[in-house]
């Protein structure tokens, strides 16, 4: 990309260009997708448009983003380095007679290597038939194939670093989030293309338990035992997750940090309970663990390019063969909410957080959708981030990331981070 000095549009002196909100130029970062705030266009209309991201090297696809009443939101994938990002608004839709107005911005990624990353793994059955629930439209496409629940899961893993990173900058504590174990392989953050990158692995945990023995009722966390029934004392999921780690070997026979997803979880409509599913977080010696079930993956994007569809999806949930899971997945997009942002829940947990008063930590979770776009459905109000509601880490939690070692940055004083596990 050659920049042009002498069009001033370039660097949006105009008041319709892009501005960016929570971005400063030459801005130095520690993730890989980072999360945008502006504004594009007239500021007194009411009116639908689109923004396009585009990378100087072209090594990423661009991505085109919804404007709302003139506000945006949208995720940029950085190669570590300098970056400059070209944001271009157009104003077909309100201005028919403009041209498109573009800013471009450099922002600097420098990722954390030396910081203990976060683990992504799934835990499959010894038979399992490497499917999750889904509708029928879904199943025809292979959407529900474990091919897809990794890209799901590498996708949400994405968005939950750019969240923390944002919130963490609004707390006044620099860039800083967890990093992701990465590895150099086929990217699957793009349904334009999938080019060798480095991008987040997930591991793919074989336990010898049996797919029947996984879905015992009696493991299910929801499970309600007849009134009178003796507790049970087959294995929990948690500890077979667990279990199946530790027999897995490296990584996971040194200290670390892991977000576990259950493949083979699955909705009986008949006894109304998730089978093979667990929302726990938590863990003990040197491995942590957040677990939670599949049964809300159908409803999660596989690329940056279906978050804010998936965000917005009205779709009613089928429960004659999908989970309404706690009654808060009505539909797809709150489907999408609850299973994102519950993991993440857990997640936290794993880095050894407790309840908080609010936020993720609380039930907060159910507003993630607000961080990602700027309109929720049936809404006629545009989404700033002071009406994103529940979508934050709590203050207090951000306050233990600050000190927690996978949130360390080049800036931090020597000896600063005086960490503590205090969820035991």
């Amino acid at each position: 990309m050659i920049i042009k000095k002498e069009n001033l549009q370039e660097f949006g002196v105009s008041p319709l260009a892009p501005v960016i909100i929570n971005v400063q130029n030459d801005e130095i970062v520690h993730q890989r997708i980072l999360l945008v705030y502006g504004r594009a266009g007239p500021r007194d209309l009411a009116y639908h448009s689109n923004i396009t991201v585009e990378h100087h090297a072209d090594n990423f696809p661009s991505t085109t983003w919804p404007i709302f009443n003139s506000h945006f939101k949208c995720l940029v994938h950085l190669d570590p380095g300098l970056n400059n990002i070209r944001f271009t608004f157009d104003p077909e839709s309100c201005l028919p007679e403009m041209s498109p107005l573009s800013t471009v911005i450099t922002i600097n990624y420098i990722p954390m290597l030396q910081n203990p990353p976060l683990h992504l793994a799934i835990l499959v059955a010894k038979d399992s038939k490497c499917v999750i629930d889904a509708p029928p439209e879904k199943v025809i496409s292979g959407d529900n194939s474990l091919d897809s629940v990794k890209a799901k899961l590498r996708c949400a893993a994405y968005l939950w670093q750019a969240f923390t990173a944002e919130q963490m900058y609004r707390n006044g504590f620099g860039r800083r989030t967890f990093r992701l174990e990465e590895e150099w392989q086929r990217d699957t953050l793009s349904n334009q293309e999938s080019s060798l990158r480095h991008t987040a692995k997930i591991h793919i945990i074989r336990t010898h338990y049996t797919l029947e023995e996984l879905l015992d009722p009696e493991r299910a966390q929801q499970y309600q035992p007849p009134p009178g029934a003796p507790p049970t004392t087959k294995e929990d999921l948690y500890s077979i997750f667990m279990n199946a780690l530790q027999e897995y070997g490296a990584p996971f026979d040194e200290q670390c940090y892991i977000a576990g997803l259950i493949l083979d979880s699955h909705w009986d409509p008949k006894m109304k309970l998730i089978r093979g599913h667990a929302a726990l977080g938590g863990g003990g010696g040197h491995v942590r663990l957040g677990i939670f079930g599949s049964h809300t993956t159908h409803a999660w994007p596989k690329f940056l390019e279906e978050v804010v569809d998936c965000f917005q999806d009205e779709t009613q949930t089928d429960e004659n063969i999908l989970a309404n899971d706690n009654n808060e997945s009505g539909t797809w997009w709150r489907c999408c909410n609850i299973g994102i942002g519950a993991m993440l829940h857990e997640v936290g947990h794993a880095l050894t957080y407790p309840h908080s008063a609010s936020g993720i930590m609380m039930r907060g979770y159910n507003n993630l959708n607000r961080t990602f776009t700027v309109k929720e459905p049936n809404s006629i109000h545009p989404i700033t981030p002071s009406d994103e509601s529940g979508a934050h880490w709590h203050r207090c939690d951000t306050i233990r990331f600050r000190y927690h070692p996978c949130f360390r940055i080049p800036s931090d004083p020597r000896g600063s981070i005086a960490y503590k596990d205090i969820s035991r």
